[in-house]
């Protein structure tokens, strides 16, 4: 997994400690360049004029009127950006020649101030705007203009915030005359739209009152008086017809009761009729018994002379004459029905009933009484109906009395309201003209000059010590952020020490092999004949040695104990000290007392075993392989007891297929058959550009990858790792790793032995983890090597003469 990136102040120590002469150069280089840049820079002057504003804009009764006037601060900004305006900067800078160059550089500003203007202000009027500042401020309840200006000469900054000031002036009377204007304008609109509104409504309120006369307040006493007296007229209307119905009852009394006696009569007159009808029936009673039908002649005769007899009866009781006799007969009379008699008939008919001339002159006295009663009724009824229509169409008059106030209020305070804005507008027009022929006649004096600019004695920038100061910082800053920017990315494509290769990787470092880089250290010591060993002081030597002798033991704690195993030794790409790493492993385990070690080349591309042991020439792998060349004609022994190696032979060109073919694992079961309790390490090639390493792999019972410090890439290691099988992975070896600071035993797990001096004399200054002193003298290991008088040529020095690295690998 990716490990988390975290700045701490070590880091950034280190940034200094690793890249100082380029934070130095850096640094040096941009404060030069800043300091000859402020040098160069003109002197700028600062002059500021102040205005201050003393009035309104416009009276008072403009703004009672309800005219529209401008804000103050809409005022104010409205003549900055007139002032302001390409125009009237264009003015200014012809009038006062403000820049001579016209904007483009400066004349007296130097070279550089020179091309700076000519690539900054290529517009002279913008070049000008940003010379010039208005700020509008407040103080005390009292407005004021400040008008500052910047330019490279002193007069020539008083001379223009000056006329700044004046140009204010100027602007300001022509902006109040031009809204005099306005305003003029508008109140005459508005004077003739009020006028046109009152007459409106002066003509809506005389077309009322003449279609609404009657329902106007002023008639309504009349209105009253006149419902009053048809009120009271129709309540003696109501009186008389009352009168009128009592007297015609009594009259249909007296009349009702004249023909009930004469009904009488004729009911007496038919009281004889009676039993003869009686008889009849019991006759025809009596026959129907018998059996005689209706048809029988003799029931039909009876029935004839019955019905006769029920006729005369009939007309007896209703006073008629008798049939036949001639005459008319009496109507009936009811107390409802006098007064649609016919009155002739009436009395035509009393008299052929034998009704005295005293009787009939008083019927025809009452019914000539009941006549006129009749024609008084109907008059006095149709003068009530006339009435009552006059009594509801009033009491809608009476109704509209309430709106027609109403309206009429309205329509009145609307011509009040209408008359009023009418003679407002009729002064403040009389107003406008007064104020705008007192501005056309002077300039105002509501902006005024309350402090004129002069000519400053002390430019105001450039502020040469600040912004050296501030370069200083800045040319420092760029310095140590380019470095750290060039170790973040470092850092990002390598590793740098053996937690990130373990936070990354998530595998075991199982050795990190040093670069020493302190001179104090690496006093060279002439009794060695190892090449690796040569140019370092024993102090390095030893702590070189320490750390093999460690891994060897790391090693052999993985194989649990057992005497011995086979070991690849691989890297990611070439360069990374794979084979002086396989080469000092193999030399730890051939100096502990208790294993033997056979080196195998398997780098059958680009071998090194015989270089490094400075051996003849001879058969090896290649042989092996292709020739049948036995396995012990190929193992060599070395100067150094319990150390054979197995060289590859010469140089191939069809390594992959020797290296997956069944030679190549038999030779691997025969070596492990014949040297089972011996150490054998692969020294194999790199796993990115070969496939070699991938089927060595098989071969083997444990694998170990070198990484060179800050040197392999990253993505290179980790498709190295996932490349190989995890199960066989021991760890990884991390070669020259770099010490931090003085000490180089930053990456160490043990301190180093304490001794004064190393058998040159040399003293260490280091003494990362305490140590003060070399040991006196060189490591057993090596010196069995020396006594051997074995001249091993190891891998070459890296190109900082330090460091265990293979230069061929």
């Amino acid at each position: 997994m990716a490990a988390e990136t975290s700045i701490t102040v070590k880091d950034l120590l280190d940034v200094v400690w690793r890249r100082p002469r380029l934070i130095l150069a850096v640094s040096a280089m941009l404060t030069i360049a800043s300091s000859a840049v402020l040098v160069s820079l003109p002197d700028v002057y600062e002059a500021k004029s102040v205005v201050s504003l003393d009035e309104g804009l416009l009276p008072d009764s403009f703004k009672k009127a309800g005219v529209v006037v401008p804000k103050l601060a809409d005022v104010i900004g409205g003549l900055r950006q007139e002032v302001l305006s390409r125009q009237s900067i264009r003015e200014i800078i012809t009038e006062l020649e403000l820049y001579e160059d016209g904007g483009k550089s400066s004349s007296d500003g130097g070279v550089i101030d020179g091309l700076i203007q000519r690539f900054t202000y290529v517009d002279p009027i913008e070049r000008a705007r940003e010379d010039i500042t208005v700020n509008i401020v407040k103080r005390h309840a009292q407005v004021f203009i400040e008008i500052t200006v910047k330019a490279r000469a002193p007069e020539l900054a008083a001379r223009t915030a000056n006329r700044i000031a004046d140009l204010f002036s100027a602007k300001n009377h022509e902006f109040r005359v031009q809204l005099a204007h306005d305003v003029q304008q508008f109140i005459g609109g508005e004077l003739d739209d009020a006028r046109k509104k009152r007459e409106e409504v002066e003509s809506r309120l005389s077309d009322f009152r003449e279609s609404n006369r009657e329902s106007l307040p002023e008639n309504e006493p009349a209105l009253h008086a006149r419902i009053a007296q048809i009120w009271s007229r129709t309540e003696t209307q109501k009186r008389e017809l009352e009168e009128i119905e009592v007297e015609r009852a009594a009259i249909d009394v007296q009349i009702t009761g004249l023909i009930e006696s004469l009904k009488k009569a004729a009911e007496d007159d038919g009281v004889g009729l009676a039993p003869e009808l009686e008889a009849l029936r019991a006759e025809e009673a009596d026959l129907a018994k018998r059996g005689y039908t209706e048809n029988h002649p003799d029931r039909k005769k009876l029935r004839n002379e019955i019905d006769r007899v029920e006729a005369e009866l009939a007309a007896r009781l209703a006073d008629g004459p008798p049939a036949g006799a001639g005459g008319d007969a009496l109507p009936a009379v009811d107390g409802a029905g006098l007064a649609g008699l016919d009155k002739e008939k009436v009395i035509k008919a009393l008299d052929a009933r034998g009704a005295d001339e005293e009787t009939l002159d008083k019927v025809r006295g009452l019914l000539a009484r009941i006549t006129v009663l009749s024609t008084r009724s109907e008059m006095l009824l149709r003068q009530q109906q006339r009435d009552l229509r006059e009594l509801e169409r009033l009491e809608v008059v009476r109704a509209a009395l309430a709106s027609s106030r109403t309206e009429l209020e309205k329509l009145g305070e609307e011509g009040d309201r209408r008359r009023t804005d009418f003679e407002r507008l009729l002064a403040d027009q009389g107003t406008i003209d007064k104020f705008l022929a007192a501005e056309e006649a002077k300039r105002g004096d509501q902006l005024r000059t309350v402090d004129s600019a002069e000519a400053p004695l002390v430019p105001v920038a450039p502020k040469r010590l600040r912004l050296g100061l501030l370069a200083l910082l800045a040319s420092c800053g760029a310095g140590f952020g380019l470095a750290y920017l060039l170790e973040v990315k470092k850092k990002t494509e390598v590793y740098r020490d053996r937690s990130e290769i373990e936070n990354d990787l998530g595998v075991k470092v199982l050795a990190a092999l040093p670069i020493v880089s302190d001179p104090a250290a690496s006093t060279p010591d002439a009794d060695t004949n190892l090449p690796w060993l040569k140019g370092k002081s024993a102090l390095e030597r030893f702590h070189l040695e320490e750390q093999f002798n460690r891994l060897r033991h790391t090693i052999i704690k993985e194989f649990a104990g057992r005497r011995g195993g086979s070991i690849l030794v691989t890297s990611a790409i070439k360069g990374e000290g794979k084979s002086t790493v396989a080469t000092g492993l193999a030399l730890a385990f051939a100096r502990s007392l208790d294993h033997t070690v056979l080196l195998i080349d398997a780098d059958l591309r680009n071998p090194s075993v015989v270089e490094l042991f400075d051996l003849p020439p001879g058969p090896g792998i290649e042989e092996h392989i292709r020739d049948g060349v036995p396995l012990d004609d190929i193992v060599r022994p070395t100067p150094i007891p319990k150390l054979s190696v197995v060289c590859s032979g010469k140089r191939s060109a069809q390594a992959a297929d020797l290296t997956e073919s069944s030679q190549m694992r038999q030779l691997a079961l025969e070596v492990q058959q014949k040297h089972e309790d011996a150490f054998v390490i692969y020294d194999a090639p790199p796993v990115m550009p070969t496939p070699d390493p991938l089927s060595l792999s098989v071969l083997v019972d444990a694998i170990v990858v070198v990484i060179g410090g800050e040197a392999t890439p990253r993505p290179a290691v980790r498709q190295t790792i996932e490349a190989l099988p995890s199960e066989k992975l021991l760890g990884v070896i991390f070669n020259r790793a770099v010490a931090r600071g003085t000490s180089y035993y930053y990456y160490y797990d043990g301190a180093a032995p304490a001794s004064p001096t190393n058998g040159a004399g040399a003293t260490n200054g280091a003494g990362g983890n305490g140590a003060t002193a070399a040991p006196a003298e060189t490591p057993p290991g090596f010196k069995a090597a020396q006594s051997a008088g074995v001249d091993l040529p190891g891998d070459r020095a890296s190109p900082t003469g330090t460091g265990v690295e293979d230069a061929r690998a």
